[in-house]
């Protein structure tokens, strides 16, 4: 096992080139093995090599391997780093294209409801359309529809406004049969 620290401050640019030619092919090899992606090898083996210069610069390096597992093993690290951002970022992407085509979808869908009730709504009796838009779109209670459209009670409207759901229901039916 090579003892790292041995190495004086002069010596450590000689060490990571000596590094960099012993270790890079077998780094390569790994990053595309794990990545399949050649065009960041050099950053993660840079990446690498920092990681240990800093620790062999503090003094904090204490080898229990050979160098090139210690190596290996950061490598490997940064590989897994490399691939949780990018499926982090493919999800991403991924889950705002899939927001957008729902959206569109969903509007496309809506567009075709709205067109559908305002056919079937016109498709109503008069009284059956005012009770109704006047119940779901005004907001008024039944007694107060009553006594608008001269209803003999709120019974009445409720009844009317039954009517014209089940009317609705029915004209939904026959265009989605068509």
């Amino acid at each position: 096992m090579e003892i790292v620290q041995q190495y004086s401050a002069n010596d450590r640019q000689e060490l990571l080139n000596k590094w960099y030619r012993e270790f890079y092919p077998m780094v390569y090899k790994l990053v595309v093995d794990k990545t399949k992606d050649t065009s960041i090898v050099t950053d993660i083996f840079h990446d690498s090599l920092i990681v240990i210069y800093e620790k062999l610069v503090r003094n904090e390096l204490k080898l229990t391997s050979k160098i090139s597992t210690y190596l290996y093993s950061i490598v490997s690290n940064k590989c897994m780093e490399h691939i949780r951002k990018a499926n982090k970022e493919n999800k991403v992407a991924f889950t705002d294209e899939l927001d957008e085509v729902e959206e569109s979808v969903y509007d496309v869908a809506k567009d075709v409801l709205l067109k559908q009730l305002a056919l079937c709504l016109e498709k109503l009796s008069d009284s059956r359309r005012k009770v109704l838009t006047a119940f779901y779109f005004h907001k008024l209670r039944t007694n107060s529809i009553a006594e608008i459209y001269d209803l003999k009670n709120s019974e009445n409207v409720k009844t009317q406004k039954y009517k014209a759901i089940i009317d609705l229901k029915n004209c939904f039916k026959k265009h989605k049969a068509a």
